[in-house]
């Protein structure tokens, strides 16, 4: 026979009857860190050319911008990493805590791209960060959209429930949007030398109050109703992906 387990709260929420303003918060929450990743990998896209001068200056030409895609495809390889490490604490810790932890992870693993010195500063050290960064960031964005789906899926009625989720796509392309602006307006205020020199690493920097925010959000968030209950019943998976 089971121990009994710990006192768990009743479910709070219902799909049908969340109230717009909750609603609303969470479809906020859910893809709030979905522009976050986004914006970040469109920012590395942007800054191609540049990142190739700071990180691969013995490389020419096509050469180094092959070496700098090579290193942007890396993190693809990763995600499905972070979809089986997310999933199952999305399963077993809940969708808040999950989605929090996916904005931590992504706006380090970012954060490490912007401060890293430049190949003439550190030698091999500086791609070889420039890896682990990127790394960090494909493990937490195989974690974003998988979290954040799962969110906002069992906070919708099931009729409304694939509009609230191409809320996540929306906050995809407000993600690449945001980037080619300040992307744009990086060069519009500063001459190639001065972006290949230090100022390619602001729109990296931006990414850590844009995260605080959606950090902040989502620790101000509600469990899912389905998660709430599965709590209530003490009947949460421990191995869900066997």
């Amino acid at each position: 026979m089971a121990s009994p387990g710990p006192t768990l709260r009743k479910p709070t929420t219902d799909p049908d009857a969340v109230d717009s303003t909750t609603l609303r918060r969470s479809i906020v929450a859910g893809s709030v860190g979905v522009l976050v990743h986004w914006f970040d990998w469109a920012v590395y896209a942007y800054l191609a050319t540049t990142i190739s001068d700071v990180f691969f200056p013995d490389q020419e030409g096509a050469t180094g911008l092959l070496a700098v895609f090579g290193v942007f495809a890396i993190a693809f390889f990763f995600r499905p990493v972070g979809s089986l490490i997310f999933g199952h604490l999305g399963d077993t810790l809940g969708r808040k805590k999950t989605l929090s932890l996916v904005i931590i992870m992504m706006a380090v693993g970012t954060l490490m791209l912007g401060i890293t010195p430049s190949y003439e500063s550190i030698g091999i050290w500086a791609p070889v960060l420039l890896i682990i960064g990127r790394i960090i960031q494909g493990i937490a964005a195989g974690g974003e959209f998988g979290s954040a789906t799962a969110y906002l899926a069992e906070y919708s009625r099931p009729s409304r429930r694939g509009f609230n989720c191409s809320w996540i796509e929306f906050g995809s392309v407000l993600g690449f949007l945001l980037a080619s602006g300040v992307v744009a307006v990086l060069f519009g205020i500063f001459d190639d030398d001065t972006v290949t020199s230090w100022a390619w690493r602001i729109p990296f920097l931006l990414t850590l109050p844009l995260a605080a925010v959606g950090f902040i959000i989502r620790t101000k968030i509600e469990d899912t109703p389905e998660y709430q209950k599965l709590e209530a019943a003490d009947d949460l998976p421990t191995a869900p992906i066997k």
